[in-house]
């Protein structure tokens, strides 16, 4: 055999190799999908309402409301006898995509409560709870919110207020 044939056959069995390598690839599809879900809301249904307090002369002290029960705990002050006015957690119906989970923030950790003067209190020390545990089952929630307002010794007889934002996230 020459050597121009066994070059034309080394030539001839590598052609035929790239020839079968060819034969062995293979190509699938791929699909592409996306699902837009409901976004999540959260709306005030009740306020957190400390109630009628009444301040001691010498001494500061506390309301804590909790957001399972909504009773409150007083340290350092009393209630004015039958006249308590209204005591809850703060209550909101927050809706989104049903089975997902949510978490609840705020905007401050504390808030000044005023008079609309120079008379001033702080809230703080916020809580939650959550019918559903923090999971919109069928798509809504019930969430709760307490915390404990910080009453001054001699603070002045006024009604007070304030404002904390509440954020709610899927996880």
């Amino acid at each position: 055999m020459s050597i121009r044939t066994l070059k034309f056959a080394r030539h001839l069995v590598a052609a035929a190799g790239l020839s079968l390598l060819a034969q062995g690839a293979f190509a699938a599809t791929m699909n592409g999908t996306a699902t837009i879900i409901q976004p999540i809301a959260i709306t005030a249904s009740s306020t957190l309402a400390f109630g009628n307090i009444l301040a001691d002369a010498v001494n500061a002290g506390t309301v804590v409301i909790s957001p399972v029960t909504g009773a409150s705990t007083l340290t350092g002050v009393t209630r004015p006898g039958s006249a308590v006015g209204t005591i809850s957690a703060a209550s909101f119906t927050v809706t989104g995509a049903s089975g997902l989970a949510y978490a609840v923030s705020f905007g401050e950790s504390s808030v000044t409560l005023s008079d609309g003067g120079n008379n001033r209190m702080t809230m703080s020390a916020f809580t939650t709870s959550s019918a559903n545990n923090f999971n919109l089952t069928g798509g809504s929630d019930t969430l709760k919110v307490g915390g404990t307002l910080a009453v001054g010794a001699a603070q002045a007889p006024a009604n007070y207020s304030g404002s904390v934002s509440v954020t709610v996230a899927y996880n």
